[in-house]
């Protein structure tokens, strides 16, 4: 019905804006629980090892394995590029066994944002 009003290039368009507007929604969506996400994955998997929220030691860490405040305080360590690389393989291939093979995509960037919001 509205079509009628609208000239047809523009009228092409609408469809790809529903789209985007969809993906932008679902986006910000995922950016709110990304850290929280981090938090569940770090609980199950990292805390075998490290400690993972900051000011609370575990008693499961392993000696000489960074708490999560640690890494994130360290600007070597707390990069993305660096963090991708170590939760993909690397030293954390263990790790990798116990989540059913390799985290995804999402799953490591959710670790990431964590691990990075635990810096004092």
């Amino acid at each position: 019905m509205l079509r009628k009003y609208i000239n047809k290039p523009v009228a092409r368009f609408v469809p790809v804006l529903g789209v985007v507007a969809a993906y932008m929604l679902i986006g910000s969506a995922m950016a709110r629980s990304t850290s929280e996400d981090g938090s569940r994955l770090a609980a199950r998997y990292c805390v075998d090892c490290h400690d993972i929220a900051s000011g609370k030691a575990s008693l499961k860490a392993v000696e000489g394995a960074p708490s999560f405040e640690a890494i994130a305080n360290d600007p070597a360590k707390s990069t993305e590029s660096h963090l991708v690389g170590v939760l993909n393989g690397g030293t954390h291939s263990l790790m990798s066994i116990r989540a059913g093979g390799y985290l995804d995509s999402g799953q490591v960037h959710a670790l990431i944002d964590y691990i990075q919001k635990q810096k004092k």
